[in-house]
């Protein structure tokens, strides 16, 4: 659905994804050289034990979290469909919708976990789900992803 139309890609779940990767890969590692070796000299090994099994717990809720993120892809085509497509390291789901049944992208406003402004482009979908057309510390970058939007959907706003 791309011949002649616009494309808002999202890629930012794929450091998640990969961050993810790296931590229990490592995780897996470090875990093989203690049961292989035992715990280092002069560790009490119930100490060892038990910061191996948060360090476990810590990596099932990274393994949630990175799950829980798609990569976001909408297209909009000239005919005036709009496709979205939410990309997931498990699963892809595909919704297709008017654009006039669409309301405008609105700039979300939030913090990042230090603190910083952090913005979203985010686009409420009909069913209740929602795709960030584009999202960072870049204010105007994601308003310009809300504005191009509009011009490409209709421009209808609600």
């Amino acid at each position: 659905m791309t011949r002649d139309g616009t494309v808002f890609a999202n890629r930012m779940a794929v450091f998640a994804w990969g961050f993810t990767c790296v931590w229990i890969g490592m995780l897996v590692i470090f875990t093989a050289v203690l049961l292989r070796d035992g715990p280092p000299d002069g560790q009490p090994p119930q100490i060892v034990l038990l910061a191996m099994a948060v360090f476990w717990i810590g990596a099932a809720g990274l393994l949630g979290f990175a799950l829980s993120r798609p990569v976001v892809r909408v297209a909009v085509g000239p005919d005036g469909r709009v496709e979205v497509v939410l990309r997931y390291p498990h699963r892809v789901v595909r919704k297709q919708f008017a654009a006039g049944a669409l309301p405008m992208p609105a700039l979300v406003a939030g913090e990042d976990d230090e603190g910083s402004p952090y913005f979203r482009a985010r686009l409420s979908l009909p069913d209740g789900s929602v795709a960030d057309l584009a999202e960072g510390h870049d204010r105007d970058r994601c308003l310009a992803a809300c504005t191009r939007f509009l011009q490409v959907a209709g421009g209808r706003a609600d």
